[in-house]
């Protein structure tokens, strides 16, 4: 993540922590991360692995877009290709573009495309609230384990599940796995 973003994230973050009443040890605590990390996120010092940045996102009751994506006053929100707002988590080599306005926003739907590279092996920390998750593969193959069964998923197959189900995600192959994902995310 670039300046920038790391300072947005950072404010995000502190803010929805402060609506919560947790102080940052709370948070830190609950989320698994230390203190002083949780300090230098906040300020925009530091850059969050998946891992953390879910935690802590599930700690807050929030989707992870809802860290990650401003919101937008426009009624009508346009993304042109490859142009919405565009994240590379480098810990994990996970590239996400959001295709839907921000969260407070469009409250009924996030939508984003995911560009994962042969050898992602991710395992989720689970959503603590429900989310109606949909994974439609543009290309490459994604194994997606829930907790009852693990699905192989092919470009052009499709699969919706309940977000908290979701255990593990893999690439499959040796070609870049990009899809589409839509949810309905757990706000507040």
């Amino acid at each position: 993540m670039e300046g920038e973003q790391s300072l947005k994230l950072g404010r995000r973050i502190q803010e929805r922590r402060e609506q919560m009443g947790l102080s940052l040890r709370e948070l830190a605590n609950r989320a698994g991360v230390t203190a002083s990390f949780l300090s230098q996120l906040e300020r925009g010092q530091s850059n969050p692995s998946l891992k953390s940045l879910q935690a802590i996102a599930n700690t807050l009751d929030v989707s992870i877009f809802y860290l990650l994506v401003e919101e937008s006053s426009d009624s009508h929100y346009l993304v042109r290709n490859r142009q919405g707002p565009h994240f590379f988590l480098s810990d994990s080599n996970v590239d996400l573009e959001a295709i839907s306005p921000g969260p407070r926003v469009d409250k009924k739907m996030l939508a984003f495309v995911g560009r994962l590279q042969p050898g992602y092996d991710h395992e989720v920390v689970p959503s603590r609230l429900s989310t109606q998750e949909c994974i439609h593969i543009l290309k490459g193959s994604l194994r997606v384990a829930l907790e009852a069964a693990d699905y192989i998923l092919k470009t052009g197959d499709s699969m919706t599940f309940d977000g908290m189900d979701l255990r593990r995600l893999t690439v499959v192959g040796e070609e870049e796995t990009v899809y589409l994902s839509f949810s309905t995310p757990p706000w507040v």
